[in-house]
């Protein structure tokens, strides 16, 4: 059972989210964009966070209604035991839930969730009673971005740290002998204490009842039975041995970065061990854990982030487990360019957020850029009107000329090798710059850590594209994900086929391309009035040695920024 839908309506800063999700789910977008909302409208779902009047959004709600809605996939098997009265027939395998947590059918006593069978939502609560629906919806393990190491390893209360012990140690006595035999004792222990007449609870019990006659009411003590939980509780002692110091270390005195992995490690544990149930009755009910990670990436260098992102991702791989996780790292979505479709870009707009992730539609859309150019191209070269000379180089790339689904494929493979550490970063930046190669790329970061500190604050990232002709596939992936982003390309003095590359490019303006893409006449160095290097490998280093030698007038310059400002709408 994995969640493949999510749809939350007025919660806290999100009006109204539909959002796939996949097995593992990345979460990006600046602070305060609403990612945290989220993973806690999902922990609300299951009640491991408990709703207020304060989590209502503040302005533009529609309705007074609050809630969230999960799709769930089941196996054969959890269909199979599924009662009929929550089976949509319409579409197999699947179970709908609703959480109401604001409206005329949400109440404080009741569990607040209910079956959509077929688009009908039901009357009857899912499974009754309050903690027995949520309960065979699976369970969350949720590991905030930022707490005190005491609040997330503690095992007295709520905590990271014991739901992992928790959820391994539940799986470790499903099997042990040993476990059996102390429940067995202590059910011995309430008998001899509390039953037989010879016990010391029953002689206690005994005496305050004689006072009690009168009143007719009897006292009774009970030993309780243990439970795996009360062990966890309060009789789990962790320790550390420093083997370096040769002596025990608190964990307090050890870093974030060594606690956050230790989480991870338990519950890549407790995913490892399998849990033996045997019931004679079949009933519904899931094992799936959600594993809801803020920031996994956070006080881990980036190696060991690469490492976490892999293994958060192995994690989610299995059968029982599903992971949803927030970050502002680069690395985790670098991780995750083979799936892109995975990640959620989160952008908050007027104090709502709003959301973007790839359907089939946008996918098509980034993967058919290269036919679209390959089109044009022809275009250009089967116009009558136009000279033969001036087709040539347009004819040279139409050479081994591939097949749609090839050329649909190679652009997957771009989006992939473009997604690195540092082109990832356009998913946090408030404008990106594209730009076609490293010397304008050079030259403008330059620019903007000395001389154009004051556009610093805007959080501008430049982009070294890789030439002109990727300009419609990266401006079809920022407007996918709700980017704003400018352009700038060398117009080519719009000679042969660049003329009409240059005005396909230009139709590619979205609503997330914030000004109508700017050209160099020319290019970069004819703007400057600098003489372009030969070698291709050398020209951001002379365009850099220009610019310290002063060779570049400074009226250049101010065009130059006039330009730059232009294409950012700044």
């Amino acid at each position: 059972m994995k969640i493949t839908r999510i749809i939350i309506h007025n919660y806290r800063s999100i009006i109204d989210a539909d959002l796939k999700i996949d097995d593992s789910t990345l979460l990006v977008g600046a602070n305060n964009a609403g990612k945290s909302n989220v993973i806690n409208a999902i922990r609300a779902f299951y009640d491991d966070l408990r709703w207020t009047n304060a989590d209502f959004p503040k302005s533009d709600a529609i309705d007074d209604s609050a809630w969230v809605k999960i799709y769930f996939s089941l196996t054969d098997s959890e269909w199979n035991n599924l009662a009929d009265d929550y089976k949509n027939e319409n579409n197999p395998n699947t179970l709908i839930l609703i959480r109401r947590f604001k409206g005329e059918k949400a109440k404080s006593t009741q569990s607040n969730i209910y079956a959509i069978v077929d688009e009908v939502e039901n009357e009857k609560l899912f499974y009754g009673a309050k903690n027995v629906g949520i309960a065979k919806a699976g369970e969350v393990i949720y590991v905030p971005a930022i707490s005190l190491s005491s609040d997330q390893m503690k095992t007295s209360g709520p905590s990271p740290f014991r739901e992992t012990i928790n959820t391994l140690f539940k799986k470790v006595v499903s099997q042990s002998t040993a476990y059996e035999k102390l429940v067995n004792a202590f059910e011995d222990l309430n008998t001899e204490v509390s039953v037989n007449s010879d016990g010391a609870f029953f002689e206690i019990s005994e005496e305050i009842n004689r006072s009690l006659s009168d009143w007719e009411i009897r006292l009774q003590l009970n030993i309780n039975p243990i439970k795996f939980e009360d062990i966890t509780k309060s009789l789990v002692q962790t320790s550390f041995f420093d083997e370096k110091l040769g002596s025990e270390i608190e964990l307090r005195n050890y870093g974030e970065g060594f606690q956050r992995s230790l989480i991870y490690e338990i519950i890549k544990i407790a995913a490892s061990q399998k849990e033996v149930k045997e019931s004679s009755k079949k009933e519904f009910s899931s094992e799936t854990k959600i594993l809801l990670f803020e920031e996994p990436e956070a006080f881990l260098h980036p190696s060991q982030q690469e490492l976490m992102a892999y293994n958060l991702r192995k994690l989610a791989e299995m059968d029982d487990w599903q992971v949803i996780m927030t970050t502002h790292s680069p690395t985790f979505i670098s991780k995750n360019n083979d799936q892109i479709n995975q990640i959620i870009k989160v952008e908050k707009e007027s104090c709502v957020s709003e959301f973007y992730q790839l359907d089939k539609n946008s996918q098509r859309y980034l993967t058919s850029a290269g036919i679209d150019f390959i089109d044009e191209i022809q275009a250009f070269v089967n116009d009558s009107n136009i000279a033969a000379a001036d087709k040539s180089k347009a004819k040279q790339m139409l050479r081994g000329d591939i097949s749609d689904d090839s050329a649909a494929q190679f652009d997957r493979f771009r989006y992939q090798m473009w997604l690195d550490t540092e082109k990832a970063s356009m998913f946090f930046a408030d404008l990106v710059l594209l730009v076609e190669g490293a010397t304008e790329r050079a030259l403008f970061n330059l620019l903007l850590s000395d001389r154009w500190n004051d556009l610093a604050k805007k959080r501008i990232l430049v982009v070294n594209m890789l030439g002109k002709y990727n300009a419609h596939r990266y401006m079809r992936l920022l407007e996918a994900f709700g980017i704003k982003h400018g352009v700038i390309l060398d117009d080519d003095n719009q000679e042969k086929h660049h003329g009409v590359i240059n005005m396909f490019m230009e139709s590619h303006k979205n609503e997330f391309t914030v000004a109508d893409i700017k050209f160099f006449g020319g290019c970069l160095e004819d703007f400057l009035g600098i003489v372009e290097d030969k070698r291709s490998d050398r020209k951001p280093l002379s365009v850099l040695k220009a610019l310290e030698d002063g060779d570049i007038p400074d009226k250049k310059l101010d065009e130059l920024k006039t330009l730059f400002c232009e294409a950012l709408a700044l």
